[in-house]
């Protein structure tokens, strides 16, 4: 079945975002830089505990979504049917918020396995957000043509792009290189939303602006007015656990947050060691619904012992 002449599809997918972000925080995390390292808790190795003993963290749930976009009513008038799709509604009150985008970005909330998940995704995402030690936001590309996509994350793999490989720098005062972050091409190339709000149906859509800008949870919600890029949105957490306005934990108080929270992710009686259980649990997450688990580590005590 063809799509709307309205819809702009997109060459950028899911799995590629994933990846290509997942691959590039690995490659900006330097093991010997003095601020914090930003990697996936499936590359931890269990076993290894005791190196992590003392390490405080803080952990981050990535959803990765692949953008598509929607022509302007100014291009493309909408339909006057009465069953006409939800994306159709997304144009309409675009227009009259006078947001002016075009093309609108959108993406739509994922349906629930029967057979892996006990809830929706979007539910499941939003029960780690906004916690003592933790956050969750929704990923999702500015940029619909792969190739120019591409082309981002090429130039932001040098050094001279590279915030992490600068916090090793011993004179450079860590604000000064923390707003590097906001500045680096491929990470402006992508959406950055906290979810708000529990959903009983994946009947809703989230649009937003192609730099990220007047974000709308549709309902239709005005989630945030303001530039929200996931630079921006790094910069802004690691600022606020540097200042202490995050909490950080230790592998052990990690691991037992997850044990006593209400998901049914993972036997929580199992004897596992604390970090064996984060890794564990970050895998089955990604497994039953997609969601992707990173930590933040603090490098702060172990370069000072």
């Amino acid at each position: 079945m063809s799509k709307p002449k309205y819809i702009i599809p997109a060459t950028v997918k899911e799995v590629q975002i994933e990846n290509d972000i997942s691959n590039y925080f690995g490659y900006i995390s330097a093991k010997n830089n003095k601020y914090y390292r930003l990697i996936c808790t499936d590359e931890l190795k269990t076993g290894s505990d005791k190196v992590f003993n003392s390490t405080k963290g803080f952990l981050l749930y990535l959803q990765f979504k692949a953008s598509e976009g929607l022509k302007s009513i100014k291009d493309y008038p909408t339909s006057s049917r009465k069953n006409r799709s939800k994306l159709e509604d997304i144009r309409e009150y675009r227009d009259k918020q006078k947001f002016n985008d075009n093309p609108t970005l959108y993406f739509k909330l994922r349906e629930r396995s029967k057979k892996l998940s006990l809830d929706y995704q979007h539910n499941i995402l939003l029960k780690h957000a906004n916690q003592a030690n933790s956050q969750a936001i929704y990923v999702a590309n500015l940029e619909l043509n792969k190739d120019l996509y591409n082309q981002k994350l090429m130039h932001s793999a040098s050094s001279i792009n590279n915030p992490f490989y600068w916090m090793r720098h011993p004179r450079i005062p860590f604000h000064e290189l923390n707003y590097e972050l906001s500045m680096v091409p491929f990470l402006k190339e992508h959406v950055s939303i906290v979810p708000t709000e529990k959903v009983i149906n994946a009947k809703h859509y989230y649009s937003y602006s192609e730099l990220g800008a007047n974000i709308v949870f549709h309902s239709p919600t005005i989630i945030n007015r303001e530039i929200s890029n996931l630079g921006d949105y790094l910069r802004k957490l690691l600022e606020n656990l540097y200042d202490r306005q995050l909490e950080l934990a230790t592998i052990d108080q990690l691991s037992q947050n997850l044990r006593n929270n209400e998901i049914e992710i993972i036997d929580r009686e199992t004897q596992r060691s604390g970090l064996e259980y984060l890794v564990e649990y970050g895998k089955l997450l990604n497994q039953k619904y997609k969601i992707k688990q990173f930590i933040i580590f603090d490098e702060r005590g172990r370069n000072s012992r």
